[in-house]
């Protein structure tokens, strides 16, 4: 039963990411990168285990973001990105500013709720913590990294399986490695990171297509 949720939550991601650029074009793409984020950040101690693989299911969303942002890539100019790049960077500010407010005066009409946020918070505090810094890492990676591949490698499944395993790499070290190192030990800590880098590999792969039909659709996303 799990994995059948999981296989449909994949594929409700899969399926909002072409709807909303049909829709909406790359307004519709940068809202849904936000409401991936934020998916992302509010799954990140959600633990999933497939036979001996254990990984956290907010990846999921963050492939999905990661997704969109290849498709801002190869798609856009160089100097929308820059724009794109931004405009996440200051969403990432507001967030990580709301968080401290929220944490300094959480104060709900659900008293319960308030509580259960701040013990879910200060239990997996470093995780919390460098998510959205990690993320902001990641992004800049991929850019700098997918250009460059891209003046190397003709082949455009290459070019974004070898990103993705190189900054797959980079932030699989920094975010879960370092983020759960302290709360549950190196070992317990690396096993969720082989996991979260193997799941990413897989559903990159599984993205692609879904990347390639949107960029050769059209030469610019307008």
């Amino acid at each position: 039963m799990d994995t059948l949720l999981i296989i449909l939550y994949i594929f409700i991601n899969f399926i909002s990411i072409y709807l909303s650029y049909r829709y909406f074009d790359k307004n519709g793409l940068f809202t849904l990168s936000i409401l991936f984020f934020m998916v992302s950040f509010l799954t990140l101690n959600q633990l999933i285990k497939f036979n001996v693989i254990t990984y956290n299911i907010a990846i999921i969303s963050f492939v999905s973001f990661t997704t969109i942002e290849y498709i801002f890539i190869i798609k856009e100019t160089k100097k929308e990105n820059k724009k794109y790049l931004f405009n996440y960077i200051i969403f990432n500010i507001i967030f990580i500013t709301s968080l401290i407010l929220t944490l300094l005066y959480n104060h709900s009409i659900n008293d319960t709720f308030s509580k259960n946020f701040l013990l879910t918070f200060f239990e997996n505090k470093l995780i919390f913590i460098l998510f959205p810094f990690i993320n902001i890492i990641s992004i800049i990676l991929t850019y700098k990294i997918f250009e460059y591949i891209q003046k190397k490698e003709n082949i455009f499944f290459n070019k974004i399986i070898i990103t993705t395993i190189i900054v797959g790499i980079i932030d699989t070290i920094l975010y879960f490695t370092i983020g759960n190192i302290l709360d549950i030990g190196f070992i317990g800590s690396l096993r969720i990171a082989l996991g979260n880098y193997l799941i990413k590999i897989l559903l990159t792969i599984l993205f692609i297509p879904l990347i390639y039909t949107i960029t050769d659709k059209r030469k610019r996303i307008s």
